[in-house]
């Protein structure tokens, strides 16, 4: 077995923590809820299904925005991380700020297009809190 030496070790730690400093994560979370009413213990969904497509679309568009630049993706729960290099987060957020505005506008449509079945449920702020779509450097 090769033991490295204590000054081995740090000078192998310097140089993998210098790499990494040159690299950040981009973390992109969402979640979407759609209304149901319960009619004799069956399930009528609120949205016709192309709907709910049109807001996964914004979510693929994000992922293939920021998945364009990235080196190491992971997926979590309803986290994924993109690893990118530093020096190009702040261009990769400025697309992500616009596919985030593209989602946020037509969630409100899809609210004013839903008020009736909606309010009972939600009101437009409780539908934006529930309904997201967010990245952000870690």
């Amino acid at each position: 077995m090769n033991d490295l030496t204590v000054e081995q070790q740090q000078l192998v730690d310097d140089m993998v923590e210098e790499v990494l400093s040159g690299f950040t994560d981009i973390v992109m979370v969402s979640n979407f809820c759609e209304p149901e009413h319960s009619m004799l213990e069956s399930k009528v969904t609120v949205f016709p299904p192309r709907i709910l497509c049109q807001l996964r679309a914004k979510r693929h568009k994000l992922r293939r925005h920021i998945d364009a630049y990235c080196i190491a993706h992971n997926v979590f729960s309803k986290e994924e991380s993109f690893t990118v290099k530093v020096n190009e987060a702040d261009e990769i957020m400025t697309g992500c700020t616009m596919i985030i505005e593209e989602f946020n506008a037509l969630l409100l449509e899809l609210y004013k297009q839903y008020r009736e079945v909606l309010e009972p449920l939600y009101s437009e702020s409780q539908w934006c809190t529930h309904n997201f779509l967010n990245a952000f450097v870690e």
